[in-house]
């Protein structure tokens, strides 16, 4: 049986300075993209991802965690990235994106156009930075049933993903997520501060929430052209409320249960278009060891295997066409 292909699309904590520098120097494609993105961002931000991204001299070690740069700078990398993709014949036959990667996946599939998508983020950004307090999110590297173990974490955080069976992530405030990192190095059990300045999917984003919702009531959603595969729900939907894209922010992603409801049908080509690879390294964690499937990433934090990576993707493509 051919196996489908999957774009997986990451949020926040995927991204670092030079995602993606490589293709923009060499690929004319990827360029068009990120720079059409970046005047857009420009008109309703006032501010250019591009230039932040690239033309500052940093390097891709140092922390980027400024909201309004890098929300705009992983969707324009993904989106760009998807279509370059599409434009050399790689066409998705599903599209799952988890969190921030919902709106570049939803724009992929042709729920949203681009420039709504930006729209939106900018909008999002606007009033997470005027009506939220700044915190944070945390992955702990152990088993996620840990989530209910420690008093710090499950009467102060928020539960955010599951991402497999030594992996989780949560969200809270500063304070609180520090106290956790100390507690759970005392049981010497590795946690990890992400670059993420808010608690996305936990109630400090709930001052947003009635304001936002009533801006995404004006946007007409229209039916996908991919089947769109949701981490809010765990499953493939067809139409999306109009509430949507405030829950992805705000409530857990269910990631896993979207995989697995996919692996029960067939084998799948996994295809992740994020900075990092993120989602393909869960994707390789949460696969049967008799599965069929195949997960693959095009971007890394090295830069110099992209142009590699999507030629080997065209041939992984081709023999699985015969």
């Amino acid at each position: 049986m051919k196996p489908s292909t999957v774009f997986l699309f990451s949020g926040q904590g995927s991204q670092y300075y030079q995602m993606g520098s490589s293709l923009f120097q060499g690929n004319s494609t990827f360029k068009g993209y990120m720079n059409r993105l970046d005047e857009r961002v420009q008109q309703q931000l006032g501010i250019s991802p591009l230039y932040e991204l690239y033309h500052v001299g940093r390097k891709a070690t140092e922390t980027f965690d400024h909201l309004p740069v890098t929300h705009l700078s992983i969707f324009m990398v993904e989106y760009s990235l998807a279509s370059t993709l599409m434009n050399e014949g790689i066409i998705p036959d599903y599209v799952l994106g988890t969190s921030l990667g919902e709106f570049a996946a939803a724009a992929v599939a042709g729920i949203i156009t681009a420039d709504q998508a930006v729209d939106m983020l900018v909008t999002q950004v606007r009033y997470i930075e005027e009506n939220c307090e700044q915190g944070g999110m945390l992955a702990i590297l152990g088993n996620p049933a840990i989530f209910s173990q420690v008093p710090s974490i499950y009467e102060k955080c928020s539960l955010v993903s599951e991402n497999y069976n030594m992996h989780f992530v949560i969200s809270g405030s500063t304070g609180d997520l520090e106290k956790v990192a100390h507690d759970l190095d005392e049981q010497h059990i590795l946690s990890v501060k992400l670059p993420v300045r808010y608690a996305f999917h936990s109630p400090m984003l709930s001052g947003i929430g009635s304001r936002y919702k009533t801006y995404l009531n004006s946007m007409n959603f229209q039916a996908p052209q991919i089947s769109f595969i949701s981490s809010l729900y765990g499953k493939e939907i067809s139409r999306l409320p109009e509430a949507y894209f405030w829950n992805v922010i705000r409530y857990p992603i269910l990631f896993r249960n979207a995989l697995s409801g996919m692996e029960q049908s067939a084998p799948h080509l996994y295809i992740d278009v994020g900075p990092s690879g993120t989602l393909a390294t869960m994707v390789k964690y949460n696969l049967a060891q008799d599965s069929m499937s195949q997960q693959h990433m095009v971007l890394t934090p090295y830069g110099r295997a992209e142009f590699n990576n999507i030629e080997n993707l065209k041939q992984t493509l081709m023999l699985s066409k015969n």
